[in-house]
């Protein structure tokens, strides 16, 4: 919110949603499927631009198990924040302490910069990113 002036908060889940996905395809898949060390991948891509095709047609093939083994467990992670057990589990918490009104609002506040929905959303498009990516390169 510093770095934008924003003039709601559905405009700040939306810059959030982009650059989190820009974010999370630049080190999410690409590093990580282009080879373990990032400074010679881009040593390489400097000194010679093409072989970035290369590159990613000798690499994606290799990492499409763990793709795979990745998207169960994002998407076990992201259910349970959809579920909002935590927020439940708060509230059941917050119950024997207040009556039911406050203990709803002390277990409701959510930390937007994660659990909103830019964030959500972002975390949905890189999942169905690598879905499309790997699912056509799965041997």
């Amino acid at each position: 919110r510093l770095f934008f002036a924003l003039k709601s908060d559905p405009e700040a889940q939306q810059k959030l949603q982009v650059w989190y996905y820009v974010f999370q395809l630049i080190f999410v898949i690409l590093v990580t499927a282009l080879s373990n060390s990032l400074s010679e991948t881009l040593k390489l891509v400097s000194e010679k631009p093409n072989s970035i095709f290369g590159l990613l047609a000798g690499s994606l093939p290799k990492a499409t198990h763990y793709y795979m083994n990745y998207l169960v467990l994002e998407w076990a992670g992201e259910s349970m924040q959809v579920l909002r057990i935590m927020n439940l589990v708060k509230f059941l918490l917050f119950r024997t302490l207040y009556c039911e009104d406050e203990a709803r609002a002390h277990a409701e506040p959510e930390d937007q910069d994660s659990g909103g929905m830019g964030a959500r959303y972002a975390v949905f498009a890189t999942s169905m990113t690598i879905c499309i990516v790997f699912s056509t390169l799965c041997p």
